[in-house]
């Protein structure tokens, strides 16, 4: 058992490297979860794009056995005003 730990950690790390690694994903917004290779991507994305972006990129790691997309598409942050008339993107 703790092989195949080891060796879902590893695949865990490679992709989430690979998503932080790619412009169109916000990564920090993405979770990855590994069983014996069986990868689950959940969490969230601000686009189309982005949400086959991160699948693709997943299903490119060698180890990845079979993939599910949880992932949700969010509507993009919204700009607020500030005091000083400067605008401030929230997420």
């Amino acid at each position: 058992f703790r092989n195949v730990e080891n060796l879902d950690s590893l695949l865990t790390a490679r992709i989430t490297t690979a998503l932080f690694a790619d412009e169109r994903i916000k990564a920090r917004w993405v979770g990855v979860a590994t069983s014996d290779g069986h990868v689950i991507l959940n969490g969230n994305v601000d686009s189309e794009d982005a949400r086959d972006a991160a699948e693709a990129i997943a299903r490119a790691v060698p180890g990845v056995r079979t993939l599910q997309n949880d992932l949700q598409l969010l509507a993009p942050p919204q700009a607020l005003p500030t005091a000083s008339g400067i605008r401030r993107v929230t997420e």
